[in-house]
């Protein structure tokens, strides 16, 4: 699957990419238990037939919807990471992605960290945080192999360093910070850096 930009998601029909996006924007906004199909229908401009064409009930909607965008979440994050070349770098791309998504693609970001899945269903995979959160653990450990950070475990390790950007997505989310993120990124970086090395 390609990446699904806020102009529109390529790999999708236009049909399905209506209805998510919408789907999406309404169990961030609304909350999952109390949007409805009709909502849907609405904020997508599908027609309730072509929804229940694509999928059974509003379950099943929210289902396909969870594993696209865990596939882009760790598609789009594992191309930026082995982008680099040396372990930092590869650090510092998690938070370039992450502060990248919250300018480009906000609503998405919410969905995927601000939305209780597990409630929704049983999650066959990973949650995208968790694979985000094991994506950091790997190159937090092969850090640790080169004598790069604290000798801490490495779950400690990668909450500090994940803490950091987590949070700051979280006040500009929350409107207490203002301007794009990715200018933020090497200072945010730095810090994140600092709390884990050795």
């Amino acid at each position: 699957m390609q990446e699904c930009t806020q102009e529109g998601c390529s790999s999708l029909s236009p049909t399905i990419e209506h209805i998510f996006k919408a789907a999406q924007e309404l169990f961030v906004t609304k909350g999952y238990f109390n949007t409805t199909i009709p909502d849907i229908v609405k904020k997508s401009g599908v027609s309730i037939g072509s929804i229940y064409h694509h999928f059974e009930s509003k379950q099943h909607l929210a289902a396909e919807l969870y594993e696209y965008t865990a596939g882009i979440c760790s598609s789009t994050l594992l191309e930026r990471i082995d982008a680099e070349t040396n372990l930092k770098k590869k650090l510092r791309a998690v938070v370039f992605h992450l502060f990248d998504q919250a300018d480009t693609a906000p609503i998405r970001l919410q969905y995927i960290f601000y939305t209780n899945h597990e409630e929704i269903q049983e999650p066959t995979d990973p949650a995208c945080p968790s694979q985000l959160f094991l994506a950091v653990r790997e190159l937090i450990d092969e850090c640790k192999k080169e004598d790069l950070l604290k000798d801490l475990p490495s779950d400690i390790l990668t909450s500090a360093f994940m803490g950091i950007p987590l949070q700051i997505i979280d006040l500009k989310f929350h409107k207490i910070l203002e301007g794009e993120m990715t200018s933020r990124v090497d200072e945010a970086f730095q810090l994140c850096w600092d709390a884990v090395k050795s």
